[in-house]
């Protein structure tokens, strides 16, 4: 995925990737990446799980990353994305416990 958004020469105007930065951990790469092919306002929509850890953190009992608020934010500032909505909410059940979620829309500035 992360090859595809850096080589391809497409542009768009919306991006969604619900459960998939859980399992790439970092998004120093991906986030940059993602705003380079979209449109100027341009929309990334995603989710995570919440981190209450600094950055992002591999959950011992999951295998998935989760990623705090503040972590995504610097990100996003880094790649020139703006936000423009966050909710948190319960992203899964597992078993009898809610695995706390969020759900982002970053827009490219113009």
């Amino acid at each position: 995925m992360l090859e595809l958004l850096q080589q391809t020469s497409e542009r768009y105007d919306l991006l969604l990737a619900a459960d998939v930065f859980i399992y790439l951990g970092d998004l120093a790469q991906v986030l940059p990446a993602c705003g380079r092919v979209l449109n100027p306002g341009g929309l990334l929509a995603f989710t995570v799980e919440q981190g209450s850890a600094p950055g992002y953190e591999l959950g011992s009992t999951t295998g998935r990353s989760a990623h705090s608020a503040a972590y995504v934010l610097q990100q996003a500032e880094r790649a020139g994305l703006d936000p423009v909505y966050h909710q948190n909410f319960t992203l899964r059940r597992e078993g009898e416990t809610d695995v706390p979620g969020a759900v982002w829309c970053l827009r490219r500035q113009p």
